[in-house]
C-alpha cells in the first residue's frame, strides 16, 4: 500500500520523554479528523470582507468538505470497520470523531502510539511519534488527532512568576495613576488606556470570551476578592461559563492561576505544523464572523531555558509561541505594553514612554476588554464590530496607539528585540489610547 506521512516527530518534544511501554491494545482513543476545507482561500477573501456575527452559515459554506473527500473518507472509514453511524460531524462536516480501540487506531494510520512522561510535571500522554495515511487521502485530510501533538497540562501547583512590579522600579507619567507605580491595577489600566471615562451601552450585543485549557478553571470567588479590592464597583459582576466539545469546569483553589488572568499556549515547534494550520483556519472562521482575537505572545522574552530545536539537531533559535504565531492572519498577537510587564515577539519560525519587560499573561485579556469596549462604542453607533483587527490597526487604527521606544525582550542568552520608534516586535504599535481610537473607528 502506498503512504503518504501526514506528520511525523524525530523525538519526543522538550520536556517528554517516550517510555519503554505501550498502551494495552484495548485502550480506547477518540481520534478526531480534519477533512480538507474545499474552498478556505474564499473564507480568507470573506475575512477582509467581515461578515456578520449572526450569520454562521456563511463561514460552514466555505470549509465544507467536497463530496469527493466525504466519499473517500467514508470509504476509508469503512476499511477499517469504523460504523458511520458511530461517526460524529461538526456542524460543516469538516471534522468526523470516534473511538475505537488503538490497536485499530494503528492499523488506520500505520503507527505505534507510546506512553510519553513530562519529566517535570509527571504527566502522561499516550500518542504517536508519525503517522501517515494512504496517499489517495493525502489531498482530503488536513490533520489527524491525538498522535504528534502532545501538549502538557497545567500542574496545579505551578507558581506564577513573581518577577512582578512589586520588585522593581518604575517611572510612570505624571498623568498617570498612582498606583501604576507599584501595580498594575484596573485604575491604573483604565487612566493608562484612557477608558476611565467610558460607560458601556451595548451590554446585552457584545461578549468578551476567555478561553481556559488543561484543567485551569476560572474562580468566581477570586474574582469577587479581587472587586473587593481593586474595583468596588464591579463587585457582584460574575463571568458565565460556557463549555465547549465535553470541556469541563471544576472552580477549585487549585485550577485557577493561569485561568484567571490569560489563555494557555504552547512552544511553536512543538506543535505540530497540520494541527497549527488546521486551528489557525478555525480561527480565521470566528474572525470571518466578526469576531477579534487576541492571543499573548508569550512571557518568556524570544525564549526561556535553552532555547535549542527540538529536531534532533539542536541548534539554538528564538521560541515563538502558538497561536500567536498563527501561519494565516486571523489573529492579533498582544505583545505586553504596560509599564512592569518580558513579551515574545510574536514571529513564526515556519512568519512619557513606558518600558516594556515583561509578560503578556495578564496584558492580553487587557488589551482585549479595549477592543471589547471599542465593538460596545460602534454596535451603540449601528455599526457592525470590527472583526479581524489586522486591516484596522495596520491602515489607520495604529494612530491611537502611544508608542514605546525604550525596554526589549531579552531571552535565550541575547537581548532579543528592542522597543523602537513606530511598530516594533515587542511592543506592536504601543500601548492604545482609546479617546483616539474611538475617533478612528468611526
Amino acid at each position: 500500500m502506498c503512504v503518504s506521512f501526514e506528520s511525523s516527530l524525530p523525538e519526543a518534544p522538550n520536556g517528554w520523554e517516550k517510555l519503554d511501554m505501550s498502551p494495552p491494545p484495548d485502550h480506547l482513543i477518540t481520534l478526531q479528523i480534519g477533512l480538507k476545507q474545499h474552498n478556505f482561500e474564499g473564507l480568507v477573501e470573506e475575512l477582509y470582507r467581515v461578515s456578520d456575527p449572526e450569520h454562521s452559515s456563511e463561514a460552514e459554506e466555505f470549509v465544507k468538505p467536497h463530496p469527493n473527500t466525504l466519499s473517500a473518507v467514508n470509504d476509508w472509514f469503512c476499511k477499517h470497520s469504523v460504523n458511520l453511524s458511530s461517526v460524529s460531524r461538526s456542524p460543516a462536516g469538516d471534522w468526523a470523531t470516534f473511538t475505537i480501540p488503538i490497536s485499530r487506531a494503528e492499523a488506520m494510520l500505520n503507527s505505534k502510539y507510546h506512553i510519553f512522561r513530562h519529566r517535570d510535571l509527571g504527566h502522561h500522554a499516550v500518542r504517536t511519534l508519525g503517522y501517515s495515511v494512504p496517499r489517495d487521502l493525502d489531498i482530503h485530510i488536513d490533520t489527524i488527532q491525538p498522535t504528534t501533538m502532545i501538549r502538557r497540562k497545567i500542574s496545579p501547583g505551578l507558581q506564577l512568576s513573581r518577577r512582578s512590579a512589586l520588585s522593581r522600579t518604575s517611572r510612570p507619567s505624571a498623568n498617570i495613576n498612582a498606583s501604576c507605580s507599584d501595580l498594575i491595577t484596573p485604575d491604573c489600566l483604565r487612566t493608562l488606556y484612557k477608558t476611565d471615562n467610558y460607560t458601556v451601552s451595548a451590554q446585552s450585543k457584545n461578549k468578551l470570551g476567555i478561553a481556559s485549557y488543561a484543567g485551569d478553571y476560572a474562580s468566581n470567588s477570586d474574582l469577587q476578592a479581587f472587586f473587593a479590592k481593586y474595583r468596588p464597583s464591579a463587585k457582584g459582576s460574575n463571568f458565565t461559563v460556557l463549555l465547549v466539545n465535553g470541556g469541563q469546569y471544576n472552580e477549585s483553589d487549585t485550577g485557577g492561576g493561569e485561568a484567571t488572568l490569560d489563555v494557555q499556549a504552547n512552544d511553536e515547534q512543538s506543535v505540530p505544523r497540520d494541527y497549527a494550520q488546521r486551528v489557525c483556519n478555525s480561527f480565521a472562521q470566528l474572525g470571518a464572523r466578526g469576531v477579534s482575537l487576541l492571543f499573548g505572545s508569550g512571557d518568556g522574552g524570544v525564549g526561556s531555558g535553552e532555547c535549542t530545536t527540538n529536531d534532533g539537531t539542536n541548534k539554538t533559535m528564538f521560541i515563538p509561541t502558538f497561536p500567536a504565531t498563527c501561519v494565516n492572519p486571523e489573529v492579533a498577537a498582544d505583545s505586553a505594553s504596560n509599564a512592569n510587564f518580558v513579551t515574545g515577539g510574536g514571529f513564526s519560525n515556519d512568519g512619557d514612554d513606558t518600558e516594556a519587560d515583561s509578560g503578556t499573561s495578564a496584558s492580553t485579556p487587557a488589551a482585549a476588554a479595549v477592543i471589547s469596549l471599542l465593538n460596545d462604542y460602534l454596535i451603540s453607533k449601528g455599526k457592525p464590530p470590527l472583526g479581524f483587527l489586522n486591516p484596522f490597526l495596520y491602515s489607520k487604527g495604529h494612530s491611537g496607539f502611544k508608542d514605546i521606544t525604550s525596554g526589549g525582550n531579552e531571552g535565550c542568552g541575547t537581548d532579543g528585540f528592542k522597543a523602537l520608534e513606530g511598530w516594533d516586535p515587542v511592543t506592536g504599535f504601543g500601548t492604545p489610547n482609546f479617546v483616539e481610537l474611538q475617533k478612528l473607528v468611526i
